[in-house]
């Protein structure tokens, strides 16, 4: 099953770290362990662990009206509370549940440390980032 976690992240926020996002990962004791990167340059797989088990998922940081002009799969209230945003952060997976977990607990944190939204697609969650931290652990806790 598919799973897209798409976090808005504000203009204030627009120069954050994989270090940062790493340390609060940490911060709320997720088990999520990512491998560097620069969030500019990667499209594609993002590679990662969760209590030591391989997983990742697909991570593209793009400008809001870019990512806009390329979602179809939102509806148009989704579509309308992101243009607020300076840019996208969206986290694809198609796997295993370690990898489901790692993308809604992820965007969830990086949604917590920028100020900003979590998106999750397929549930319809739209939540600021305190809350979807919760909503996520407990969602892993259930799946796990």
């Amino acid at each position: 099953m598919s799973l897209a976690v798409t976090v808005g992240i504000p203009h204030e926020a627009r120069d954050w770290t994989p270090e940062a996002w790493q340390t609060h990962l940490d911060r709320h004791n997720t088990g999520i362990q990512l491998d560097s990167f620069d969030p500019v340059k990667l499209r594609g797989y993002l590679p990662c662990s969760l209590a030591g088990v391989p997983a990742g998922f697909e991570f593209y940081c793009d400008p809001t009206s870019q990512f806009l002009s390329e979602a179809d799969h939102l509806w148009w209230w989704e579509r309308l509370r992101l243009r607020r945003f300076d840019c996208v952060v969206e986290l694809v997976t198609h796997s295993s549940t370690e990898e489901r977990i790692c993308a809604l607990l992820g965007g969830a944190a990086l949604a917590d440390m920028v100020g900003g939204v979590f998106l999750e697609n397929s549930m319809g969650k739209w939540l600021p980032g305190r809350k979807a931290v919760r909503w996520a652990r407990t969602f892993a806790e259930k799946v796990r």
